[in-house]
């Protein structure tokens, strides 16, 4: 009889969560992203930052380092429209798959590179990041660097104003 009663209350549980409409992803899951980042590829490193343009929309900037100069470029952005998430604009955009506190997973099947992208943040404040490639899988370990938020913030104020 328990059995039952057990049953009965996990279908029931499946069909009530089946039923419920989509819930809206929320920027704030993707607030960890904010901030000036370092990687390595191929022994190489690479800097990146992002800032929340608004309720919807954070941005992605470049930073590359030549001498002593650090050039910071708008890249991309992460936006939600409506009960979707994506990355990048057309042709070549990811469609979110999945938005957790600590992760986020963009999809595009149709893309000769990186069909899967899959971001990790961690405890300690690391952002893993996994490129599933259609032939192999790249792996990067990012860690925050607030020596380039400067030149992010002077860069994202630009990109800010040229919007208005």
């Amino acid at each position: 009889m328990k059995a039952c009663i057990v049953l009965l209350l996990v279908s029931i549980s499946i069909v009530s969560k089946a039923q419920q409409p989509p819930v809206k992803p929320q920027l704030s899951k993707m607030e960890w992203l904010v901030g000036s980042w370092k990687g390595i590829s191929n022994n190489v490193p690479f800097f990146e930052g992002w800032r929340k343009l608004n309720d919807s929309t954070m941005v992605n900037f470049g930073i590359e380092v030549k001498g002593k100069d650090t050039i910071v470029k708008a890249a991309d952005q992460l936006a939600i429209r409506g009960q979707d998430f994506f990355l990048g604009k057309l042709p070549n955009f990811w469609l979110g798959a999945r938005l957790t506190d600590n992760q986020i997973v963009l999809r595009n099947d149709s893309l000769r590179f990186s069909n899967r992208i899959i971001w990790l943040h961690t405890k300690e404040d690391h952002w893993f990041t996994i490129l599933e490639h259609p032939v192999r899988t790249v792996y990067y370990d990012l860690t925050r660097v607030a020596a380039f938020d400067p030149h992010v913030d002077k860069a994202f104020e630009k990109y800010r104003s040229s919007l208005k």
